[in-house]
């Protein structure tokens, strides 16, 4: 994983690095998403995400726990099979896991401009390591 995060209301300009595992749990119910990573900042995050099915309103829900802080949960849906938008509760900030090649895809964090439109807050490319 590759960080960019351009300067914005929510954070100064940073840069890092780090590495992390998708793995489906539970008869593919669930998916987990542990990483760690470095930033241009010297802080270094620890994570845990939880993707889950939610039988009864049919639709993906986002759990994100982290050492450096806490998020709202997500509601999420697949808009294709390469697209996953991500809601973000309790704020105006949203989310999509894009695919963009057999071993790579990237997160992207947006919120809305004063023109109605979105402007990028964090990007984050993925590329499948082959190294197991």
């Amino acid at each position: 994983m590759e960080y960019r995060i351009p300067e914005s209301e929510f954070s100064p300009a940073i840069t890092g690095s780090g590495s992390g595992t998708f793995r489906r749990i539970l008869h593919g119910k669930y998916v987990f998403f542990d990483y760690s990573a470095s930033f241009s900042t010297g802080d270094r995050a620890e994570a845990h995400g939880v993707l889950a099915w939610d039988e009864k309103w049919k639709i993906h829900r986002y759990w994100w726990f982290e050492n450096l802080g806490n998020f709202d949960a997500a509601t999420c849906r697949f808009l294709d099979d390469g697209l996953l938008f991500m809601n973000w509760h309790g704020s105006l900030l949203s989310q999509t896991f894009a695919k963009t090649g057999p071993d790579s895809l990237v997160l992207r964090m947006f919120s809305p401009d004063s023109r109605g439109g979105q402007k990028t807050v964090m990007e984050v490319p993925f590329t499948r390591s082959r190294e197991r």
